[in-house]
């Protein structure tokens, strides 16, 4: 007759507090800080969403060294890194294309999946 069982109950009330606690801390939060609060609580409620070094480039710990030792690791992947660059989206704005080469170059595989182009 519609009753949810108590799994389905909670399941419900969990998911509705994650939306309230977003959004009442975003709004105390400044806009430009808004995207990395909703990626920090991302990663905290969904560690295991993140790829190898996902968390580390987004956020901007993965050094250098590090880019260069994951997008050798692929195997193929370093000449699909530099064809990714190259095909920098149209619609991205020309000033972003030093940080799309080191995330295509970084992640040729997501770079691929996403088709931005």
């Amino acid at each position: 007759n519609g009753a949810l069982s108590p799994e389905q109950r909670i399941h419900g009330l969990v998911a509705n507090i994650k939306v309230l606690v977003y959004d009442y801390v975003s709004r105390s939060l400044f806009k430009s800080d808004r995207l990395m609060f909703a990626m920090q609580m991302v990663h905290s409620l969904y560690p295991d969403e993140y790829g190898a070094h996902e968390w580390e480039f987004f956020s901007g710990t993965l050094a250098n060294k590090g880019q260069n030792s994951s997008s050798g690791g692929g195997g193929s992947g370093g000449s699909g890194g530099s064809s990714s660059s190259a095909h920098f989206p149209s619609w991205a704005a020309s000033d972003r294309r030093k940080a799309f080469a080191s995330f295509a170059s970084t992640f040729p595989t997501l770079v691929r999946q996403l088709q931005l182009s």
